[in-house]
């Protein structure tokens, strides 16, 4: 477990006398993991940056900003990414940011189902909702990047909203433990940041491409950016 999220901090005058004085450590931190050869999260495993919360003196609610996760699995032979853990990225208005780089990646309903890319990272397209993160970068180094045909990516997030003001816990706690992962309305959702990059490796004999499939859609909010990246053919 690598748990770098924000705290809650309850510096409300309600608790008089009771005030932390820790530091206002609210806003994500920042995981870094990369190897020269296969990265595997296993089952189980966690990396959180999720952003935290202050309730001030005033009685405001004032968000902590979620952090950045990294990883990257490369090397001059193939190698490959395996997510089986728990990625986090949540806060109570922008996501964190995740950053993959790896051999390729496919993007396809099926994750159990053999795909088309050899040795891909093979991501559902729920994984692009559910883990609260608003800039997602996937770098691909040898095999390409491919959405398959027919698959939709809906790129959006959840967010934290606090359960009840008047019955906060004082400092020191997680957020998640009492608040809710809600999807807001369409207006007041985040805009999203996603980049999909392929890019060429002289040292394996392939030729990657950026491929998105018959049929398939990539929609996000209004104000949203999707940047598609390749140095050999999208």
């Amino acid at each position: 477990v690598f748990d770098v999220s924000g705290r809650w901090v309850n510096d409300s005058a309600q608790l008089s006398g009771q005030r932390s004085n820790d530091p206002l450590a609210i806003n994500g931190g920042s995981v870094t993991l990369q190897t020269s050869g296969d990265l595997s999260l296993d089952s189980g495993s966690l990396i959180d940056v999720s952003g935290g919360a202050q309730l001030t003196p005033p009685g405001k609610i004032a968000s902590g900003v979620p952090g950045v996760i990294s990883l990257t699995s490369t090397g001059l032979n193939p190698t490959q990414l395996l997510l089986g853990g728990d990625l986090k990225g949540f806060g109570m208005s922008a996501g964190g940011t995740l950053k993959l780089k790896a051999n390729g990646f496919e993007i396809l309903n099926d994750t159990l189902s053999q795909g088309t890319l050899k040795g891909a990272t093979f991501l559902d397209p729920t994984f692009f909702q559910d883990n609260g993160f608003t800039d997602i970068q996937l770098v691909a180094t040898a095999n390409g990047i491919a959405v398959d045909d027919n698959t939709t990516l809906d790129l959006s997030s959840l967010q934290y909203k606090l359960r009840d003001c008047a019955a906060l816990p004082q400092s020191g706690g997680d957020i998640a433990a009492f608040s809710d992962l809600i999807s807001l309305p369409d207006y007041l959702k985040p805009t999203m940041k996603l980049l999909l990059s392929s890019t060429f490796s002289s040292t394996l004999s392939v030729d990657p491409v950026l491929r998105v499939g018959s049929g398939a859609k990539i929609t996000a909010p209004s104000g949203s950016e999707v940047q598609l990246a390749s140095d050999t053919s999208i």
